[in-house]
């Protein structure tokens, strides 16, 4: 703040701090000008930018108001932000109660189908003609239980079931699965010492799944995809909603056309999209993971210049080497006839089951519940 700004003025050129473009005002005769800023935590989200053309406006009781004021503000943005957060989950909420409420009878017809295809293909060769139709069929399946995953997410039932996971090689490995015939060049960056995370390995792999699509079709020619991860020790008020303690930060920047900030409010609201051909259940999945995790996600956006997500997962508490997947060798053994009581409320997935336990050598008897 000052209370004669034109001395400034006599500056050589190299030193006008008209050149700011906040100070701009001083080409155009204003004396007196304070910039107060407003804070949400410890984070400057804002000015109060106050200009008078009469010298000596500003004294420090002024000030001390301004700064009350500003702070107030502050305050509001951070209420305000929550009531936007809650709202995000109360929408997320409502899909998970349409989710949980058709995914148990949606699974048993994918699994019905799958079953049966699969039953069909063990009695034919390869050669056969209809060999290759029944593995197209097992494919557009697959693309369906994906889907019914992916709403699951949202469900009371899609908990993530946590592991200590190797963030970093996983999303090296997903993100250049995803990019695999595309233009762009992957840019990936992680820390030596990266620390591990406790989560679902496969909910995991939707987040960076669906944020390399997103930066994919933001840049249908060519660019270049970020990725960066790196430790993060937050205070108390480093992220709002996030408790003080070890994180894994992580950074995806495209270079791709950016979000219209007419609709960049919206982004993670499941079934909003732009695209033609999307669901809009992409960046809600991503928001809905992290958040179930205790993490916390952000982004920052230009247009014609790109978007940069930043998002923030809690490091494992114990250090060990992440869990990995493991092979029962009793498995290659092959399995002695057994007598198997088999439940089900379906009875469609009870004849299923006899069918293929059965093929196995095994006496199966079936319980419709």
């Amino acid at each position: 703040w000052t209370n004669d700004s034109f001395p400034l003025c006599d500056l050589p050129s190299d030193q006008d701090p008209r050149l700011n473009p906040r100070n701009t005002c001083m080409h155009y005769g204003y004396a007196s000008m304070a910039l107060v800023p407003i804070r949400s935590r410890e984070r400057i989200v804002g000015l109060l930018h106050l200009n008078d053309r009469r010298k000596g406006c500003f004294d420090l009781d002024t000030l001390h108001l301004l700064e009350e004021c500003a702070a107030n503000l502050g305050r509001a943005l951070i209420r305000k932000r929550a009531e936007s957060d809650l709202l995000k989950a109360d929408k997320l909420q409502s899909v998970g109660t349409l989710a949980g409420g058709i995914a148990h009878d949606f699974n048993n017809i994918l699994l019905g189908v799958f079953g049966n295809i699969s039953l069909a293909k063990e009695y034919l060769t390869k050669e056969h003609p209809s060999y290759a139709l029944l593995e197209e069929a097992e494919e557009s399946m697959s693309r369906a239980a994906r889907l019914t995953k992916q709403l699951l997410t949202f469900a009371k039932g899609g908990v993530p079931v946590k592991k200590n996971v190797d963030l970093g090689a996983l999303a090296k490995e997903i993100a250049q699965l995803n990019l695999a015939g595309s233009a762009l060049k992957l840019v990936f960056r992680q820390a030596a010492d990266l620390w591990q995370v406790e989560g679902d390995e496969d909910q995991l792999k939707q987040v960076f799944a669906n944020l390399v699509l997103n930066a994919r079709q933001a840049m249908p020619h060519d660019g270049h995809l970020f990725i960066t991860l790196e430790n993060a020790n937050l205070g108390e008020s480093s992220i709002d909603g996030l408790c003080h303690g070890r994180y894994v930060k992580v950074t995806v920047q495209d270079e791709g056309t950016g979000i219209d900030p007419k609709v960049f409010d919206k982004i993670f609201d499941p079934y909003f999209t732009t695209k033609h051909a999307g669901r809009g259940l992409g960046l809600a999945t991503v928001w809905s993971i992290i958040t179930k995790h205790g993490g916390h996600i952000g982004v920052v956006s230009k247009l014609g210049k790109g978007s940069t997500f930043n998002f923030h997962l809690p490091a494992a508490e114990t250090l060990r080497q992440a869990d990995s997947k493991t092979t029962v060798e009793s498995l290659k053994t092959a399995p002695q006839p057994a007598r198997i009581l088999f439940l089900d409320d379906d009875d469609s997935i009870c004849k299923l089951a006899s069918r293929m336990l059965t093929r196995c050598g095994h006496s199966v008897e079936t319980v419709p519940g």
